[in-house]
């Protein structure tokens, strides 16, 4: 099985952490899927432009949780 090693440095520190582990093909084609899926996500509209805040968290019975943000378009998402 092939062993593979990601490297992790968050943007504001020098700190890097290798994370490394083996995986079999299968693991690997859906590592490739998740990683080709991320570059979708970065560069959607919503990203590009910023997320939006999250100023409230509310949750009601029968309801369950309820976020408030500012607006944005279902079609930024995509």
């Amino acid at each position: 099985m092939p062993e593979v090693s990601l490297s992790l440095q968050a943007k504001a520190e020098d700190h890097v952490e290798v994370v490394s582990a083996t995986f079999n093909e299968s693991e690997i084609d859906l590592l490739h899927r998740f990683d080709e899926f991320v570059v979708r996500v970065r560069k959607t509209t919503l990203l590009q432009r910023g997320m939006p805040a999250v100023t409230n968290i509310d949750w009601n019975v029968g309801e369950g949780t309820k976020w408030t943000c500012p607006p944005y378009k279902n079609n930024e998402l995509h």
